[in-house]
């Protein structure tokens, strides 16, 4: 399986939603493999865990946070980290792929300066 990152470069995401939608891109399984997504806060510690329903879609595929149950805000102007990873083993995570990224949530003044 490959994995396709869609995000910046450095990784680092910056949003004004305090429940951001992620897109990721999932390839083609060669059976039925759990996906979860982690989210956490600049602490490190776990703010948001959750084992996503994987269809038989192959492709872009969106997380939106907003649109799921207990999810946390993301708290403005600080840092959170956030893994998506395809478990391929149950015994063998060392076989997961795994892409990871930083997230900040920003607020965006606009000025009346045309």
């Amino acid at each position: 399986m490959n994995q396709v990152l869609l995000i910046p470069r450095n990784n680092l995401l910056l949003t004004e939603q305090a429940l951001p939608t992620f897109l990721f891109y999932l390839p083609e399984p060669v059976d039925e493999p759990t996906v979860t997504f982690v989210l956490m806060n600049e602490d490190r510690e776990t703010i948001y865990k959750a084992a996503l329903l994987r269809n038989t879609t192959v492709g872009i595929a969106h997380l939106d946070l907003s649109a799921l149950d207990n999810v946390p805000h993301i708290e403005g102007n600080q840092t959170h980290e956030w893994f998506l990873s395809i478990v391929c083993d149950e015994e063998n995570q060392s076989m997961d792929l795994t892409v990871n990224g930083g997230l900040i949530r920003i607020d965006v003044v606009f000025s009346d300066v045309y």
